[in-house]
């Protein structure tokens, strides 16, 4: 396992603000001029670098772009009009530097130590039977920019050692492009992700240790782009929207259009949620319902279950089993449970209370444990926890923060069409969702970890 220091920001070490009167763009030397960035190359041993040629450019915008030449003193400057994300680099025979900076109008100074150089090669993959052709690899703002070849290769030569943010881009609708956490040393090289594009500059803030189990690794490893989020995806329920109809009762819309709204019970169930906002179910008196799901989840032979869920209080008296998003009948007469997402304890085996996600046919038969993925960890509760659940026909996988929890074989092959409405909790226990959605596709590691990125965890 890597050390944490190891996912430090990208961005630069240090901003140094300053006031002076706007002016253009200035070339050898720093510049007491508005609206722009100066700094100092240096070598390894820290002393200044003469005559380097230093480019930086807009991230998004290649257009944008500036070059000057460092002067005897290593110094070098450019006047920046336009705000965002940007990033440096040079060369010099076997050394290189490349570091990312955000420019709000302010000032910058900056020390821009090189690196020693290498070439990295990798491989990428698609999640599909899509062959890898078309992909771009890049370090963002940068020359260093290559197209994988129809094996899905690719090289970069000369970029320095350190953590890079590789950027990966989609060569179709299906995949998301995604940035990869590169540390690249003389030694080794260790890939983290994917991540969503968003957090490219700033690494520090997230929590990349999740990445340790399902994609971390110090040897050669093919890069995974993974599928876009709303490949699959039949419903979601972001709770973000909603409207009151009185004082005891509100609807909130399927985002896709799906199914019929979720009708809540109970007062004051909107609450602020991981993003916008999120239902509050208190007791068995404040509970969700769909009453017509609209076939959504008929004849499917695979299924990804996804919700961010934080579980406050539970039922004392054990054992139990309380359903918190599910498709079922709660034991009437004739019911046809499609599955349940629920908190047990004293069930199926378990002496302490977690989740867990069963799984019926539609037809008739209960939800039993042998049909069910149950959570190896206990309840974290009063924390927002991210959970994903996939079934790919033959076996149901649980996932917890991105990372696959637990497994169980099944014996469910299909889902009939149930007349089940499907029910947000209705239970003795006190619980908040946010986000759920229902896909009928079964992603793999690399999805449910770029999705635990996008929406969960940290962010």
């Amino acid at each position: 396992m890597l050390s944490r220091k190891y996912f430090y920001a990208i961005s630069c070490a240090c901003f140094l603000m300053a006031c002076s009167p706007e002016g253009g763009q200035i070339g050898g030397g720093v510049s007491e001029e508005t609206n722009t960035f100066a700094g100092v190359l240096v070598d390894v041993s820290g002393k200044p670098v003469s005559g380097a040629t230093v480019l930086a450019r807009h991230v998004s915008v290649d257009s944008i772009a500036f070059q000057d030449t460092t002067d005897g003193e290593g110094k070098f400057s450019f006047a920046l009009k336009h705000r965002g994300n940007y990033a440096l680099s040079s060369t010099l025979d076997s050394m290189a530097v490349y570091k990312t900076f955000a420019f709000d109008g302010s000032e910058i100074q900056m020390e821009l130590p090189l690196s020693k150089a290498l070439n990295y090669r990798g491989q990428v993959a698609l999640s599909s039977d899509i062959k890898s052709k078309n992909v771009k690899v890049s370090l963002p703002g940068s020359h260093w920019s290559t197209t994988v070849d129809s094996l899905g290769y690719f090289q970069l030569e000369g970029v320095p050692v350190g953590t890079l943010a590789l950027l990966v881009s989609s060569p179709d609708q299906y995949h998301a492009n995604s940035t990869f956490a590169l540390y690249l040393s003389e030694e080794s090289e260790t890939i983290v992700g994917p991540l969503p594009t968003s957090i490219m500059f700033n690494l520090d803030e997230v929590d990349l240790s999740v990445a340790e189990g399902p994609l971390q690794t110090t040897d050669k490893q093919v890069i995974q782009l993974p599928l876009a989020q709303d490949y699959g995806l039949v419903s979601w329920w972001t709770m973000d929207y909603y409207r009151e109809v009185d004082e005891t009762k509100a609807t909130t819309l399927d985002s896709k259009n799906r199914t019929d709204a979720i009708v809540v019970y109970g007062p004051e169930c909107f609450v602020p949620g991981i993003s916008g906002k999120a239902i509050q179910l208190q007791s068995a008196r404040q509970f969700g319902v769909i009453e017509d799901d609209k076939g959504i989840l008929d004849s499917l032979t695979e299924l990804t279950f996804e919700v961010m869920v934080k579980i406050d209080s539970l039922w004392e008296k054990v054992p139990y089993r309380k359903n918190m998003v599910g498709k079922l009948g709660f034991g009437s007469e004739g019911d046809n449970d499609v599955f349940s997402f629920a908190v047990i304890d004293g069930d199926c085996g378990v002496d302490k209370p977690t989740v867990g996600f069963f799984l019926a046919d539609g037809s008739g038969d209960s939800l039993s444990c042998a049909n069910a993925v149950i959570a190896a960890d206990a309840v974290d509760f009063g924390s927002w926890e991210n959970i994903v659940v996939t079934w790919n026909g033959d076996r149901l996988d649980l996932y917890k923060n991105g990372m696959l929890n637990a497994s169980n074989q099944v014996s469910v092959k299909i889902l009939n069409p149930s007349k089940e409405p499907i029910f947000f909790g209705k239970e003795d226990i006190n619980f908040t969702l946010d986000d759920v959605r229902l896909g009928a596709k079964s992603i793999n590691s690399t999805d449910v970890l770029y999705r635990y990125y996008l929406k969960g965890g940290s962010l």
